[in-house]
């Protein structure tokens, strides 16, 4: 008899261990199911979220060619004076002898006064900067001015 009962503590034990296999496998179904649940709802939420950002798109891209068209159109900053140099030695002593005579006023012989002189109008020359000539090519509506040359952009403002 002492075979037979071996026998049944051999089956009892194959059946425990098949018993916790069964549990597990069962308790991983069941997870699986509640993480294909959860990454279902993700998935909607996700595809909401789309939707909203697809409805929303028009009108951003709308404002930023809003925001564009009016950067173009507006008017161009004033162009960008050279720097004036400062000469490298400074002069030695300031005259001491102020002037005695009035300076000639601004009148003609008829009695009428005198228009002040107009200051000429700048023109690009070699001396300027191509920052400075960029500039003036800006405030002058040069087109593709960022891509010319120092020549080129003296040439065109000429």
């Amino acid at each position: 008899m002492a075979a037979k009962k071996s026998k049944k503590t051999k089956k009892s034990d194959e059946d425990v261990a098949a018993k916790k296999l069964a549990k597990q496998a069962k308790k991983d179904k069941e997870r699986a199911k509640k993480d294909a649940a959860k990454a279902k709802e993700r998935a909607k939420k996700d595809a909401a979220k789309a939707k909203e950002k697809a409805k929303d798109a028009p009108k951003a891209v709308k404002a930023a060619i809003a925001d564009t068209v009016a950067k173009v159109m507006a008017p161009a900053k004033p162009a960008a004076k050279p720097a004036a140099t400062k000469p490298a030695v400074k002069p030695a002593a300031k005259p001491t002898a102020k002037p005695t005579a009035k300076p000639a006023s601004r009148t003609s012989a008829s009695g009428t006064a005198k228009a002040p002189a107009a200051t000429p109008v700048l023109t690009p020359n070699e001396g300027w900067t191509v920052v400075a000539l960029r500039a003036r090519a800006r405030a002058h509506g040069v087109v593709g001015y960022s891509r010319l040359t120092k020549a080129e952009l003296l040439a065109k403002l000429k």
